[in-house]
C-alpha cells in the first residue's frame, strides 16, 4: 500500500508478509511509488506468536536521530494466557525528539495486572499504579505513581460526561455536553461528524480520514493543512 498526506510530495508504503496463517509477519517500510527508497525506516516485525495468536517478539524501527533511523523497539512479551503480564525492550536506542515507542519503565515479573472481568488495574511502563472500574467496566479513576489522577464521570449509558485531571497542584476539568467540550467551564470545542470547530475563534476544521477511519490530515476552513499524520501497521504515529 502507497499513500500521500496533506502538502507532502513524498509517497510513502508499506509491502506486507503474511504466514500460513495469514497473520502479519512484515511489513516492510519504503518510499517513492516502488516503496524501495528509504526503505525499513519505519517498518515493524513480528518474529514470533505464540499457540493462542498472541504476539510473542515484535521489532520496530524509526528516527533515532535528526538525520538518521534504526531500531528504537525490540519486544519480548511474556504472557499468562492471554493477559500480558510484562514485556522487555532489549533496543540500544530510542525514538529521536520523543517519537512514538514502548517505553520499558521497570524490570518485574508482573508489571501488569488485572481484576475478575480481565480490566487492566496496573500498567508499571506508563506509571499506572492502579485503575479503579464502575459497574459497567469502564474506568471511574486513574491514579499514576507521581500521585497524578484522572477522573471519570458517565451517563448510565456510559456515555462519557466529564474528566478530571490532577497534576500537582493543577486541576483540568472537561466536560462533555452533547457535542460541545467544555475546558474549566469555558467552551472549547464543538464536534461535528467531519472535525470540530474552535469556539475562541469560530474556525472550523476538518479530518480527512483513510480506508481504517484514522484521521490522516487535519485542514481549516481556509484548506490550509494545519495536521498530517503517518502511522504504524500496529498502531502509533511514527512522523
Amino acid at each position: 500500500m502507497t499513500w500521500k498526506a496533506g502538502n507532502e510530495s513524498t509517497i510513502r508504503g508499506y509491502k506486507f508478509t503474511y504466514d500460513g496463517l495469514s497473520r502479519l509477519m512484515n511489513a516492510t517500510y519504503g518510499e517513492t511509488a516502488g516503496i524501495n527508497t528509504n526503505t525499513n525506516r519505519f517498518s515493524e516485525n513480528v518474529t514470533g506468536y505464540d499457540k493462542n495468536g498472541n504476539i510473542k517478539t515484535l521489532q520496530r524501527y524509526g528516527q533515532t536521530a535528526a538525520s538518521s533511523y534504526g531500531l528504537i523497539d525490540n519486544l519480548t512479551f511474556t504472557l499468562a494466557g492471554n493477559q500480558l503480564s510484562r514485556v522487555d525492550d532489549a533496543a540500544a536506542a530510542s525514538a529521536y525528539n520523543g517519537g512514538f515507542e514502548f517505553k520499558d519503565g521497570v524490570k518485574q515479573a508482573n508489571e501488569y495486572t488485572y481484576d475478575s472481568n480481565g480490566n487492566l488495574t496496573k500498567d508499571l511502563n506508563k506509571g499506572i499504579s492502579t485503575i479503579t472500574y464502575n459497574v459497567l467496566n469502564l474506568p471511574n479513576m486513574v491514579t499514576f505513581s507521581d500521585g497524578s489522577t484522572i477522573a471519570y464521570t458517565y451517563g448510565a449509558d456510559g456515555t462519557k460526561l466529564k474528566t478530571v485531571h490532577k497534576t500537582g497542584s493543577t486541576t483540568t476539568t472537561t466536560d462533555y455536553c452533547g457535542n460541545v467540550v467544555y475546558e474549566n467551564d469555558v467552551q472549547k470545542l464543538l464536534l461535528t461528524d467531519e472535525g470540530y470547530v474552535t469556539l475562541s475563534d469560530g474556525k472550523y476544521h476538518y479530518y480527512l480520514k483513510d480506508h481504517q477511519g484514522n484521521n490522516r490530515v487535519v485542514i481549516n476552513q481556509s484548506g490550509t493543512v494545519e495536521e498530517a499524520n503517518h502511522y504504524y501497521p500496529f498502531g502509533g504515529v511514527f512522523a
